[in-house]
Order: structure tokens, then sequence, then C-alpha cells
């Protein structure tokens, strides 16, 4: 394959790897590569549509044309505050690296669902739009999704006067320079798309996920900045999970710090949105990767959204930290003369074979936090189920644990106290999900038709539905579903994985959901009730590997969800709800107000 073929298929775009403030250091200026396609100006594709329309001034911003040749030549326009160009360039880049590696790990390519479309010649139609994005949507410290417009709205703002950090005072501060908040936001986007009914706050943790997720995403991504975490771990000696860098010269003993170069820098790579944080007077970034102790009992004292989503993240974050401090203590071991600890100054090349293996990591715990989501109910998501989700995946994955992913992630969800529910132990074999059975026996869904290779049509696609909707009805019993309440095929998808062997396996997921009016001794009242099951369906055979489900029937869970929707709108975060066909909805633009 020549350069030029090569470059065909791949965009190469500058941005900004953390965000402006950082300048050139810690390899901030990068390359990143998403895959080519006919672009519009804006930049506006098949998936990722930019407009850059500022409701506060009322005005259109010239949009960028990435496929000029100029443009093409130089990897897109220089990184640069002051060009709208650039900033339409950014958002656009890191939003589809975002969706480029949900695709990869997902094991398919990401269709957004289909949304009604304007009448055409007096029939609605149903079509796939691109996820729009507004790099100068408003005058304000915020940026959030919009799941009713599909669309990400990136807000600028002034920083602080009075504490900006490594800010100018007063200068302003865009969000859409911020890869921490492109890639939060852009998950946003993805999990709503794959869970809709995780918007619907049924217990304390279900927006608690939706912002742990975001920010797993955008902090795992930091460790594919090679240049980045190369001038980190050798500076660290190997370390990744230290809070702060330790200073290029070491102030003499007693001593003040008395220049730039005694001076100790936050560890870029665990903050995250760290101009952002320091522009609102935090002195730090927005949120850190280890933010949360090993405390049992802090989700029970823990319910806004943000802190306690951060639990979720420290929860994985721990285990990925800790399997890679293993490794890296093992290697260093090997190749020093001398057994010098985590903690001395690397060589480059040493540190790049660290990087090396901490980028492999990363990559391979971001594929099994965001495949996991495949394995979670279609409602009501608890950390819990969470936990059994990312044990299910990757045993599903990876047959042989010889590196402890399993047990580290296991043993730093108990450490902070997540019950998985419904268990004998935090044993690895009962925190997998199992099959449903008829007589001892597995169930098999079969007719379902797939065309991996060129896709599905539409016809069979709808026939498809009408198998699963008829499966649903037979083994409601089974599958945890109430026969008396109707049930909806809410998606289907084929998905692939590559086993241990070598070999590529097929499979469907899919999520039967249920719903109803909520009913309290006979009485109906306003409220609703969602449940339903997520089906592993292995393929050609039809076999159904796992049902993960949520009961709608369950009288002790109606009673929670009743009880935590009262307490949700009266205390916990009603300023973050709007009502919805009966049941509140997480508003993003009000929960991420500053945050």
């Amino acid at each position: 394959m020549t350069p030029g073929s090569l470059r065909a298929l791949v965009r190469p775009l500058r941005v900004f790897a953390f965000d402006p403030s950082l300048g050139n250091r810690h390899g901030n200026v990068m390359t990143l590569s998403v895959a080519h396609e006919r672009l519009q100006k804006g930049p506006r594709g098949r998936t990722v549509a930019v407009t850059d329309y500022d409701a506060s001034n009322r005005c259109y911003y010239a949009p960028v044309d990435l496929d000029d040749p100029a443009v093409v030549m130089e990897d897109g326009r220089p990184p640069s505050e002051a060009d709208p160009g650039f900033h339409q360039q950014m958002a656009y880049a890191v939003t589809m690296k975002t969706i480029e590696n949900f695709s990869y790990a997902l094991g398919r390519r990401v269709e957004w669902r289909k949304r009604r479309s304007p009448h055409r010649g007096g029939t609605a139609v149903f079509e796939s739009p691109a996820l729009r994005v507004f790099p100068h949507a408003m005058q304000g410290a915020n940026a959030y999704y919009d799941p009713a417009r599909h669309a990400v709205f990136l807000g600028y703002f002034e920083a602080s006067r009075r504490e900006a950090g490594h800010n100018l005072p007063g200068q302003t501060v865009y969000t859409c320079l911020s890869h921490d908040i492109i890639a939060h936001e852009t998950t946003h986007a993805l999990l709503h798309d794959l869970r809709p009914h995780y918007l619907t706050p049924t217990g304390c943790d279900a927006a608690a996920f939706h912002e742990a997720l975001a920010d797993l995403v955008a902090l795992l991504q930091h460790f594919g900045f090679e240049s980045a975490l190369v001038d980190h771990l050798m500076e660290t000696g190997g370390r990744l999970h230290d809070a702060e860098l330790p200073p290029e010269v070491e102030p003499a003993s007693g001593q003040a710090t008395r220049i730039v170069a005694e001076r100790s820098q936050p560890n870029v790579l665990i903050g995250l949105a760290q101009q952002f944080g320091e522009a609102l007077e935090m002195r730090a970034a927005l949120r850190s990767a280890l933010g949360t102790a090993h405390d049992p009992s802090a989700l029970q004292r823990r319910f806004e959204p943000h802190e306690r989503g951060a639990i979720l993240v420290a929860c994985v974050f721990d285990a990925f930290l800790s399997v890679y401090a293993r490794q890296a203590a093992a290697f260093l071991r090997l190749i020093q003369s001398r057994n010098a600890p985590l903690g001395t100054r690397l060589s480059r090349e040493v540190a790049g074979h660290l990087a090396g293996e901490a980028a492999k990591m990363a990559r391979q715990f971001l594929r099994i936090c965001v495949r996991a989501i495949d394995y979670c109910p279609p409602v009501d998501i608890s950390f819990g189920d969470y936990l059994r989700a990312l044990v299910t995946v990757d045993s599903d994955l990876v047959q042989v644990d010889k590196l402890g992913y399993r047990d580290t992630l296991i043993e730093a969800f108990r450490l902070r106290g997540v019950d998985p529910g419904g268990v004998r132990s935090y044993a690895v074999e009962s925190l997998r999900w199992e099959p449903p059975l008829r007589r001892g026996r597995p169930l098999e869904c079969s007719g379902l038709q797939l065309d991996v290779i060129h896709g599905t049509d539409g016809r069979t696609q709808s026939r498809n539905a009408r198998v699963l909707h008829a499966f649903g009805e037979e083994y409601a019993k089974e599958l945890q579903l109430d026969p008396a309440t109707p049930i909806r095929v809410e998606s289907f998808h084929p998905i692939y994985r590559v086993g241990e062997d070598g070999q590529v396996g097929f499979q469907v997921v899919a999520q039967l959901v249920q719903r109803r009016l909520r009913s309290t001794r006979g009485r109906r009242d306003d409220g609703c009730q969602i449940g339903g099951c997520t089906l592993i369906i292995d393929m050609p055979s039809g076999l159904v590997r796992y049902a993960v489900y949520k009961r709608i029937h369950s009288r002790r869970r109606a009673e929670q969800e009743k009880e935590f929707t009262e307490y949700w709108a009266e205390r916990v975060a009603g300023p973050y709800t709007v009502a919805q066909a009966g049941l509140p909805t997480l508003d993003f633009a009000r929960l991420h107000r500053g945050y």
C-alpha cells in the first residue's frame, strides 16, 4: 500500500491533546487520525455535522473546508485559540475519534437511531441523522448533549479574574478546545443511543452512570496520546497514578520554590478538563480519575450525579492503574542493574516501552468499559449491574485472566462498597451473568437472519424484529418478562468478536422493553414503570448466551422506583430533571452547568 492510498483511508487532523492551557508542553499539540470521508464545509459528514452558529451573538462563523487541498496537505488547520476554523476542526476530530473507539469496542459500526424527519410528499420519513455539533453554541460555562435535537452544544466563557490558574484572568475559554469535554458529551450521545431509557433516573445510580461513563471514556483516551505519555513516564519514573509530576529541579532543602523548574505540575493524564476547572477558580482539573478513596460508605452519602459517578470512575481507574503498576514494576526489576523502585527517572527508551504497555492496557480497559454496555439491562442501570457486565464481557473476551484484570476490578469495586446484588459472593463465577433456561436447557432463538458483510436489508430487519417479539412472548417467564404486559423490541444489532484463537464469532444484542402505568393497590397514578431484558444471542445457532433483565412485575422494584422518583424530584436533583411522558428525564443542560 502506497503512502497516498493509506492517506485516503484516514484523515490526519491537528488538535490539542488536552486543552490550550498546556501550550506545547506534554505533547499537547498532536495529530489525530480519523476515518476518511467526503466532507462538506463545516465540516459535515455522514456521522458528524459541525454547524458553527453562535446563539448568543446570533451569527454564523465561516465553515472550514477540510477537503481543501491546501488544508489536507497540512493535516488540517494549525492549532489556534483565535481561529474558529480550527475550533470546528477539533470538535469534528475528537467527536469522530470517540465514535470510532465505540465502534471498535462494540464490534459494529455506530449507526444513530432513526428519527422522524419532516414529511416528504405527505409521508413521514425516518432517517439516521448525523450528530450535530455546535462549537460556539452559547456564552456560558456549559456544554451538553440534547437528545431531542440530537446535538452537542459547546459553550465559551470568561475565565475568573481572581484565580484563573494557567489562564489569563478574564480570557475567553472555549469548551470546544477541550478534548475531555468534547469526548464527554459525545459519550452521552452514544450511551443515549445505545440505552435511551438510562435518561430516566429510576435509581440512585442512573444519572451517575451517565456521568461516570462519559468521564471514563475521555480519561482513558488520554493514554493514546503517545508523546504526552512518554514524557510523563520519564519524569515520574514509570508512575501513572501520582496527582502531580515531580519538579524538573528539586529545591534546596528547606528552601521555598523560586524558579519555574522547581515547581511541580499537575498530572494531566488523570485530570479531566484542566483548563475548565482552573478557569472556574478550582485550582485544579474539573475532576480526577482517582478522586475517591477506598470508602465503602461513600455510596450511602453521595447522590449528586458527578460526585457519585466519581466513585465508579475511581473503581475502574484503580483497577487499570493497579494492573499497569504491577507490570511496570516487574519490567523495571528485570532491566535495571539495581533494584530501583517505580519513581526513579527513566530513559526515553524505557519510558517508550512502558508507554506502549500502558496505552495497550488503556485500550483494553476502554474496550471492556464500552462493550460492557451491551451486557447491561435496558433500563434501571446500577453500579452493581455494570460490575457484573464488566466481569462477563471480559470473561467472554479472555478466558484465562493472566494479568488479573477481573480480580482487580472486583476488588476495586468491593473496596468502594458496590453491591452487585443477587449473587452469592464476589467470585468471578458468581458475578457472571447466566443463560436463561427452560427445564434445565438453554433457550434458542431460531429464525434470525443476518448479513454481517453487506448489511441486513430493511425487510429482513422487520422479519427479525417479529422473530424476537415472538420469542419474548413465548419465553416471557424464562426471560423474567411480564406475560400480561406488551413487549417492544427496542433494538437489535449484529456484533462480531475475535476470540483468543483468532476466530471471528458473531452475536446479536437485542433489547426487549415493557412499559405500563404504575399502579398502587389497584389504583393507577400518573407515573410509569419500565422493565425488560437484554439478550446476547450466538449466531448462527441462535443460542441465548445471556439474559440481563429488570422485572417490571417486581413489587419490590416498583416500590423502590416510586420512592426514589419522589425523593429524586424533591431532594436529590430536581433541578437536573424535566417531566416527560410520565417520567422524570435527565436534562444535561441543567446537569452540566458549571460541571
